[in-house]
């Protein structure tokens, strides 16, 4: 699950909704042990040998490729997992009532038409199988799955990006970093989406302060058209409401590492993405756009967990940046991550409380839409960079595979206090409190975020801690909790232009000698 996206999916990659689950056993299964699907990688996607794992998904949705609906929100239906090792072109890999799945098996499946695509997943850059390139998928295939039926799928498909073509005023770019390369042990590049001014061809001769967009969970630059059209940042704007962003360039950055969202926090699972961002991209997009080289006119801007990263990066590089604007940061703190205390001793249950009562990980309209426990069963089964291992591959130890050693079990919800004790070094306001004198001159009134007061994910319960501490030394930040508003709803361009009118009235203050 990745928790940034509209209104109908703010839970993407969601954990397959209970409900469904419920659906699916409350109606007669297919009989125990009987359907079995076999998938095999055909020649034309390489010589092999495989290591990785195939995914195997099956959806009530006959519209479409399965695993474009699963990037679209709940997924309806269920997924299978084998994982590899040293498999061979054309050898086949059964998928039966044993594999790992979620939310059920294949033996509990009602009878019906479903739609069926196999994905295989190697890439050793990104985490997000569905369209990581080097990645291969099979067609799909609409089949009446019931009783003693055996089927066969063929993985045939690359799946490769062209580099999206500029268009408008959006510059992509692909920028390598040797730096992440060196430590992951392969190249890795680091996507760009440059959004020019609407003066920029009439003022050709100008420099420009420069806005660095981090966006939330599941967002790509290669969406950056419609990402900044759907703030009312990018033209035509129009009417009274029109932004003033045409006064800066816009840089829309990729956060995901090949193990998830990377945060641009350096971390031993993904490489260090803070040293990359501030010493590659930065400096090559200063080279190549008409950008201004000082801090004064650096600024950050960052959505959910991208909101959280551009806080950070401004309260441990402050010299660097102008400001930071955070809508609906993820939790700011580490006794409060995710309904998490995570310094609490002895640690604490990941999937219930001290009164056995689930904890709740997302609500809707009031109600508990989603809890910890359905997220890690899904996450279990499901390895694209999601909620929790994202956060694992940027806070966490390696473990003995040296991979990201999870913050809790997930059959058990077991906390981990080796990985908790981990994460409580990267708690956004201890670190801002014990550094607040050091940095106070360069922090003050640079420190903006905005949340609504009926977060989706409680996010509003960390930025009010932000707001206490930062009234509580007399720092003039501007942090607002808005009233009868939801995660999705900061996207609104209501709110959007007027953090643009916040930011270039401070770049105003920023020029005056």
């Amino acid at each position: 699950m990745k928790l940034d996206r509209n209104r109908h999916s703010t839970t993407i990659r969601i954990a397959l909704q209970l409900l469904f689950a419920l659906s699916l056993l409350g109606l007669p299964a297919l009989a125990q042990g009987k359907t079995r699907i076999s998938v095999r990688v055909d020649r034309s996607i390489g010589h092999g040998p495989y290591e990785g794992s195939i995914y195997l998904l099956v959806s009530r949705n006959l519209v479409g490729e399965p695993r474009r609906s699963l990037k679209d929100g709940p997924f309806d239906g269920i997924i299978l997992r084998r994982d590899l090792r040293h498999l061979r072109p054309d050898e086949e890999v059964v998928f039966d009532d044993t594999c790992a799945a979620t939310p059920v098996g294949l033996a509990q499946l009602a009878p019906g038409q479903y739609a069926l695509q196999a994905v295989l997943q190697i890439s050793k850059t990104s985490a997000d199988f569905t369209e990581a390139e080097g990645n291969a998928h099979s067609g799909t295939r609409r089949l009446e799955l019931g009783s003693g039926q055996r089927h066969e799928l063929v993985i045939d498909e690359l799946i490769e990006h062209a580099r999206p073509a500029d268009v408008g005023r959006i510059r992509y770019r692909r920028i390598e970093s040797r730096v992440v390369g060196r430590q992951i042990g392969h190249r890795f590049f680091m996507d760009t989406a440059v959004v020019m001014p609407l003066n920029y061809e009439r003022e050709a001769n100008r420099s420009y302060p420069v806005q660095y967009w981090i966006p939330g969970m599941g967002e790509n630059t290669r969406s950056a058209l419609n990402f900044f059209r759907e703030r009312g940042l990018y033209f035509p704007p129009y009417g009274d409401s029109a932004s003033h962003c045409e006064n800066f360039i816009l840089v829309l950055l990729d956060p995901e590492g090949r193990e998830g969202f990377h945060g641009f926090v350096d971390s031993p699972a993904q490489g260090a993405f803070r040293e990359a961002l501030l010493t590659e991209l930065i400096p090559t997009i200063e080279d190549e756009f008409p950008v201004r080289r000082d801090a004064r006119g650096r600024f950050l801007v960052g959505e959910g967990a991208g909101g959280l990263a551009a806080l950070r990066l401004m309260a441990e590089k402050p010299e660097l940046f102008a400001g930071a604007w955070a809508l609906g940061p993820h939790p700011l703190g580490m006794d409060d991550f995710f309904g998490l205390d995570l310094y609490a001793d002895p640690p604490q249950n990941a999937f219930v409380d001290a009164q056995g009562q689930p904890r709740p990980l997302a609500r809707h309209e009031g109600r508990v839409s989603l809890g910890i426990r359905e997220q890690a069963g899904f996450e279990q089964v499901v390895r694209s960079g999601n909620l929790f291992q994202s956060y694992a591959a940027m806070f966490a130890p390696l473990g003995d595979d040296l991979r990201p050693r999870p913050l809790f079990d997930l059959v058990s919800g077991a906390i981990d206090p080796v990985v908790a004790r981990a994460f409580c070094r990267h708690d956004f306001l201890a670190n801002l409190e014990a550094n607040w004198d050091r940095n106070r001159a360069l922090l003050r009134g640079r420190l903006h975020v905005v949340v609504g007061d009926d977060d989706d994910f409680y996010l509003h319960r960390g930025v009010a801690r932000l707001r206490s501490f930062l009234d509580g030394v007399g720092d003039p930040a501007n942090v607002r909790i808005l009233p009868d508003l939801d995660h999705a709803g900061l996207r609104s361009s209501t709110v959007q232009i007027r953090i643009q009118r916040e930011i270039e009235a401070v770049e105003a203050d920023e020029r005056r000698p």
